[in-house]
């Protein structure tokens, strides 16, 4: 059962990334909905924004492939919207288990932790070049990323 979904974001690298993700979706059976307008992040380098989406993608399905238990839907929900000179992406998930904090930061769960870690880092980083920021929220079952990054006004 391949994902045969087409994806059309307005912005084709993540066009590319969620396609290149779909198997994951596929063989652990989440639920995926894109509601995605990214015609606004022409302002944005392919290279940031493929570090957000692919770094913000690969933590979700990594949340959802620990799900042991029956009673919980495996799902990534992702939608965009302009809320004035701001473009707010939403990414949530399903998870299992609760996340270990230490100083408002997420401390990687794997062995290795000089190799893993990084993702949120990463999408830091690339907010940063565009006055951007994200807020994390979390349940007990789900995982709310929110970004906001301003809209570049000069493009």
């Amino acid at each position: 059962m391949l994902t045969k979904e087409i994806y059309k974001t307005g912005y084709s690298v993540v066009d590319a990334i969620l396609r290149q993700k779909s198997m994951a979706y596929d063989n652990e059976q989440i639920q995926l909905r894109v509601n995605l307008d990214l015609n606004s992040c022409g302002f944005i380098e392919d290279k940031d924004l493929c570090s957000i989406f692919a770094n913000a993608i690969d933590n979700a399905i990594e949340s959802c492939e620990k799900i042991n238990s029956e009673g919980i839907k495996k799902y990534i929900y992702m939608e965009s919207q302009i809320t004035q000179d701001f473009l707010v992406i939403k990414i949530r998930n399903s998870k299992e288990h609760m996340n270990k904090w230490c100083n408002n930061q997420l401390i990687t769960q794997k062995k290795d932790k000089k190799l893993h870690g990084l993702g949120i880092k990463n999408i830091k980083r690339a907010l940063d070049r565009y006055n951007g920021e994200y807020i994390i929220k979390e349940g007990m079952n789900d995982f709310r990323f929110k970004l906001v990054i301003t809209i570049n006004v000069k493009m």
